[in-house]
């Protein structure tokens, strides 16, 4: 469930859900270029059981939304992330 935004300067931020040691979790990365033109990721994992993010560009950072799955249901989290490299 990839997603993906663009920064104020210009630079994507994506958030999608992946699969690790047998749980779903989130993460966001900015992509940021090298001198080289090389492509970097600064990715940050939102944490195990964490599915189905979303996110936006607020100025230099990004505001994203994912579903935990928590003891007794699920809960919907925000967090407000700093993408700076």
């Amino acid at each position: 469930h990839p997603q993906i935004t663009i920064g104020s300067d210009g630079t994507p931020m994506l958030a999608w859900d992946e699969s690790a040691s047998g749980l779903r979790r989130a993460a966001v990365a900015r992509v940021t270029t090298d001198g080289s033109g090389a492509a970097r990721f600064a990715r940050v994992a939102l944490g195990d059981r964490a599915v189905y993010p979303v996110i936006a560009a607020a100025g230099d950072a990004a505001v994203v939304a994912w579903t935990a799955s928590e003891p007794g249901g699920s809960l919907v989290r925000v967090a407000t992330l700093r993408m700076k490299n």
